[in-house]
Protein backbone atom coordinates (compact mmCIF):
# COMPACT_ATOMS: atom_id res chain seq x y z
CA UNK A 1 0.00 0.00 0.00
CA UNK A 2 2.97 2.32 0.22
CA UNK A 3 3.90 4.86 2.84
CA UNK A 4 1.54 5.39 5.78
CA UNK A 5 1.63 8.75 7.49
CA UNK A 6 -0.70 9.86 10.23
CA UNK A 7 -2.05 13.01 11.75
CA UNK A 8 -0.47 13.87 15.07
CA UNK A 9 -2.63 12.55 17.92
CA UNK A 10 -1.78 15.68 19.90
CA UNK A 11 -3.78 17.78 17.39
CA UNK A 12 -7.51 18.01 18.04
CA UNK A 13 -9.64 17.77 14.87
CA UNK A 14 -6.98 18.09 12.16
CA UNK A 15 -8.47 19.51 8.97
CA UNK A 16 -7.50 18.63 5.44
CA UNK A 17 -7.85 20.96 2.49
CA UNK A 18 -10.00 20.36 -0.58
CA UNK A 19 -7.26 18.12 -2.00
CA UNK A 20 -7.22 15.88 1.09
CA UNK A 21 -3.89 17.24 2.32
CA UNK A 22 -3.20 18.06 5.97
CA UNK A 23 -1.04 20.93 7.16
CA UNK A 24 2.53 19.83 7.74
CA UNK A 25 2.38 20.73 11.43
CA UNK A 26 -0.52 18.28 11.86
CA UNK A 27 1.26 15.25 10.38
CA UNK A 28 3.79 12.78 11.81
CA UNK A 29 6.25 12.93 8.95
CA UNK A 30 8.40 10.40 7.18
CA UNK A 31 11.90 10.26 8.62
CA UNK A 32 11.12 12.22 11.77
CA UNK A 33 10.52 11.42 15.42
CA UNK A 34 7.39 9.38 16.17
CA UNK A 35 5.86 7.83 19.25
CA UNK A 36 3.05 5.27 19.19
CA UNK A 37 1.10 5.26 22.43
CA UNK A 38 -0.83 2.07 23.14
CA UNK A 39 -3.98 1.64 25.23
CA UNK A 40 -2.00 -0.35 27.83
CA UNK A 41 0.33 2.70 28.22
CA UNK A 42 3.18 1.06 26.31
CA UNK A 43 5.07 3.61 24.19
CA UNK A 44 7.15 2.82 21.12
CA UNK A 45 9.46 5.64 20.04
CA UNK A 46 11.70 6.09 17.02
CA UNK A 47 13.90 8.94 15.86
CA UNK A 48 13.36 8.00 12.20
CA UNK A 49 9.77 6.96 11.46
CA UNK A 50 9.75 4.89 8.26
CA UNK A 51 6.00 5.33 7.58
CA UNK A 52 5.60 1.74 6.40
CA UNK A 53 3.18 0.92 9.18
CA UNK A 54 5.84 -0.25 11.61
CA UNK A 55 7.46 1.35 14.60
CA UNK A 56 10.31 -0.19 16.60
CA UNK A 57 9.72 -3.51 14.84
CA UNK A 58 6.00 -3.58 15.69
CA UNK A 59 3.37 -3.54 12.97
CA UNK A 60 0.96 -0.70 13.84
CA UNK A 61 -1.90 -2.38 11.97
CA UNK A 62 -1.44 -5.70 13.73
CA UNK A 63 -1.41 -3.85 17.04
CA UNK A 64 -4.66 -1.96 16.33
CA UNK A 65 -6.29 -5.27 15.35
CA UNK A 66 -5.12 -6.85 18.63
CA UNK A 67 -6.27 -3.89 20.75
CA UNK A 68 -9.77 -4.11 19.28
CA UNK A 69 -10.06 -7.88 18.84
CA UNK A 70 -13.10 -8.45 21.02
CA UNK A 71 -14.94 -5.33 19.85
CA UNK A 72 -14.84 -5.96 16.09
CA UNK A 73 -17.70 -6.58 13.70
CA UNK A 74 -18.62 -5.83 10.10
CA UNK A 75 -19.74 -2.40 11.38
CA UNK A 76 -16.03 -1.54 11.69
CA UNK A 77 -15.59 -1.87 7.93
CA UNK A 78 -16.48 0.50 5.14
CA UNK A 79 -20.00 -0.04 3.82
CA UNK A 80 -20.47 -3.25 1.86
CA UNK A 81 -20.27 -2.48 -1.88
CA UNK A 82 -23.79 -2.15 -3.28
CA UNK A 83 -23.47 -0.01 -6.43
CA UNK A 84 -21.90 -1.65 -9.48
CA UNK A 85 -21.89 1.66 -11.38
CA UNK A 86 -18.96 2.97 -9.32
CA UNK A 87 -16.72 0.22 -10.71
CA UNK A 88 -14.93 0.55 -14.02
CA UNK A 89 -15.58 -1.72 -16.94
CA UNK A 90 -13.54 -1.91 -20.10
CA UNK A 91 -10.82 0.65 -20.75
CA UNK A 92 -11.35 3.02 -23.68
CA UNK A 93 -8.52 1.38 -25.64
CA UNK A 94 -10.19 -2.01 -25.13
CA UNK A 95 -13.47 -0.66 -26.50
CA UNK A 96 -11.64 0.82 -29.47
CA UNK A 97 -9.94 -2.50 -30.18
CA UNK A 98 -13.33 -4.24 -30.05
CA UNK A 99 -14.71 -1.72 -32.56
CA UNK A 100 -11.77 -2.47 -34.85
CA UNK A 101 -12.62 -6.16 -34.53
CA UNK A 102 -16.13 -5.36 -35.78
CA UNK A 103 -18.08 -5.54 -32.50
CA UNK A 104 -21.29 -3.48 -32.38
CA UNK A 105 -21.88 -0.81 -29.73
CA UNK A 106 -24.46 -3.10 -28.14
CA UNK A 107 -21.95 -5.96 -27.93
CA UNK A 108 -19.33 -3.61 -26.46
CA UNK A 109 -21.87 -2.35 -23.92
CA UNK A 110 -22.61 -5.92 -22.83
CA UNK A 111 -18.89 -6.74 -22.51
CA UNK A 112 -18.35 -3.49 -20.58
CA UNK A 113 -21.12 -4.39 -18.13
CA UNK A 114 -19.73 -7.91 -17.69
CA UNK A 115 -16.31 -6.44 -16.85
CA UNK A 116 -17.87 -3.93 -14.42
CA UNK A 117 -19.78 -6.72 -12.66
CA UNK A 118 -16.59 -8.77 -12.40
CA UNK A 119 -14.93 -5.93 -10.44
CA UNK A 120 -18.06 -5.29 -8.37
CA UNK A 121 -18.45 -8.98 -7.48
CA UNK A 122 -14.77 -9.16 -6.51
CA UNK A 123 -15.22 -6.14 -4.19
CA UNK A 124 -18.28 -7.72 -2.57
CA UNK A 125 -16.37 -10.98 -2.09
CA UNK A 126 -13.39 -9.13 -0.50
CA UNK A 127 -15.78 -7.35 1.89
CA UNK A 128 -17.53 -10.61 2.80
CA UNK A 129 -14.19 -12.36 3.38
CA UNK A 130 -13.02 -9.53 5.66
CA UNK A 131 -16.32 -9.60 7.60
CA UNK A 132 -15.93 -13.38 8.06
CA UNK A 133 -12.30 -12.93 9.14
CA UNK A 134 -13.31 -10.29 11.72
CA UNK A 135 -15.95 -12.63 13.10
CA UNK A 136 -13.53 -15.57 13.35
CA UNK A 137 -10.85 -13.38 14.94
CA UNK A 138 -13.27 -11.86 17.45
CA UNK A 139 -14.55 -15.25 18.54
CA UNK A 140 -11.07 -16.51 19.38
CA UNK A 141 -9.76 -18.44 16.37
CA UNK A 142 -6.05 -19.08 16.74
CA UNK A 143 -3.43 -17.16 14.77
CA UNK A 144 -2.29 -20.46 13.25
CA UNK A 145 -5.80 -21.30 12.02
CA UNK A 146 -6.34 -17.83 10.57
CA UNK A 147 -2.92 -17.83 8.88
CA UNK A 148 -3.71 -21.14 7.23
CA UNK A 149 -7.09 -19.89 6.01
CA UNK A 150 -6.33 -16.23 5.13
CA UNK A 151 -2.55 -16.07 4.60
CA UNK A 152 0.25 -14.62 6.71
CA UNK A 153 -0.82 -10.94 6.39
CA UNK A 154 -4.36 -11.45 7.73
CA UNK A 155 -3.90 -9.48 10.97
CA UNK A 156 -2.29 -6.54 9.16
CA UNK A 157 -5.15 -6.61 6.64
CA UNK A 158 -7.66 -6.36 9.50
CA UNK A 159 -5.81 -3.36 10.90
CA UNK A 160 -5.72 -1.62 7.53
CA UNK A 161 -9.43 -2.32 6.96
CA UNK A 162 -10.48 -0.94 10.36
CA UNK A 163 -8.04 1.95 10.81
CA UNK A 164 -7.13 3.50 7.44
CA UNK A 165 -10.52 5.00 6.70
CA UNK A 166 -11.45 7.97 8.94
CA UNK A 167 -15.04 6.81 9.48
CA UNK A 168 -13.87 3.31 10.39
CA UNK A 169 -11.16 4.66 12.71
CA UNK A 170 -13.72 6.75 14.61
CA UNK A 171 -15.72 3.59 15.38
CA UNK A 172 -12.81 1.86 17.11
CA UNK A 173 -12.66 1.58 20.87
CA UNK A 174 -8.85 1.79 20.63
CA UNK A 175 -7.76 3.72 17.51
CA UNK A 176 -4.17 4.41 16.48
CA UNK A 177 -2.58 7.28 18.40
CA UNK A 178 0.82 8.39 17.15
CA UNK A 179 2.51 11.69 17.90
CA UNK A 180 5.64 13.65 17.13
CA UNK A 181 5.48 15.35 20.53
CA UNK A 182 8.10 13.82 22.86
CA UNK A 183 6.49 15.25 25.99
CA UNK A 184 3.01 13.74 25.61
CA UNK A 185 2.15 10.56 27.48
CA UNK A 186 -1.07 8.69 28.18
CA UNK A 187 -3.34 7.12 25.58
CA UNK A 188 -6.49 8.76 26.91
CA UNK A 189 -4.94 12.25 26.61
CA UNK A 190 -4.65 11.97 22.82
CA UNK A 191 -6.93 12.16 19.79
CA UNK A 192 -7.25 9.70 16.91
CA UNK A 193 -4.41 9.64 14.39
CA UNK A 194 -5.94 9.61 10.94
CA UNK A 195 -4.22 8.03 7.98
CA UNK A 196 -3.20 10.78 5.57
CA UNK A 197 -3.01 8.70 2.36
Amino acid sequence: MGIFTFTDAAVKNPKCDKYGEYKRKEVVEYGGYAKLICPDRTEYETEHHDCYGTICGHDIYELVAEWNRYNLSADNLKKKPDDPTVYGGLWDFQKENLRKEGKTEEEIFILDEEERMKYFNAAVKRWENMAALLDEYKTGASDKTLTKKYGREWKREIGIAIACDDDCARKLKYPIKITKNRDIHGYDNLYISYNTQ
